[in-house]
């Protein structure tokens, strides 16, 4: 049979309590057969500690965070030529509707069709001024025509003149 040996510090004013819960059932707590320490919520462990699978972690009971302020749709497109997607999340489909002007379907509709856009473009010149950089460009969502609707977006690419123009990268979010 195993003995149990309780070593105090000899530097140590408090005590050092055992206590077990109120419950019906008994429990057992085994030690692993090594050297160590206990992992409290003041510890911290190396991930290089961990080994195994790690169990699912669903985010239910995680509090803090700011919830609804996501993307609730996003994508980056190449509005030259023959539009695509050339990723997205929440977007069914993208139509070219004249030049620099594409609209947007959404896979799932927008709660409201009060959302944020948030979007960019690569000016499609060739110029060589600032060292051939890209340059990024406004795009803008229309509030007039057509009316905002909670299942598509329609965006306009403007460069520096009023004009719109047919960009090679486009980049949208909307959030609500």
């Amino acid at each position: 049979m195993s003995k149990i040996a309780l070593t105090p510090n000899a530097s140590g004013t408090g005590t050092f309590t055992l206590a077990s819960p109120n419950s019906s059932t008994s429990r057992t707590l085994t030690l692993p057969d090594t050297t160590g320490e206990l992992l409290n919520d003041a510890s911290s462990l190396a991930s290089g500690k961990l080994t195994g699978a790690l169990p699912a972690i669903d985010g239910s009971s995680l509090t803090g965070m700011l919830s609804g302020f996501s993307a609730k749709a996003w994508a980056t497109f190449v509005g030259v030529g023959t539009v695509s997607i050339t990723d997205d999340g929440n977007v069914s489909s993208l139509t070219d509707s004249g030049v620099g002007r594409y609209t947007l379907a959404f896979t799932t509709a927008l709660s409201s069709a009060n959302y944020a856009t948030c979007a960019i473009g690569k000016d499609n010149s060739t110029s060589t001024a600032d060292g051939g950089r890209p340059k990024v460009f406004m795009v803008k969502g229309f509030t007039d025509t057509p009316s905002l609707t909670t299942g598509e977006m329609v965006v306009a690419a403007q460069g520096n003149t009023v004009n719109e123009v047919d960009s090679p990268l486009v980049c949208c979010t909307w959030t609500t």
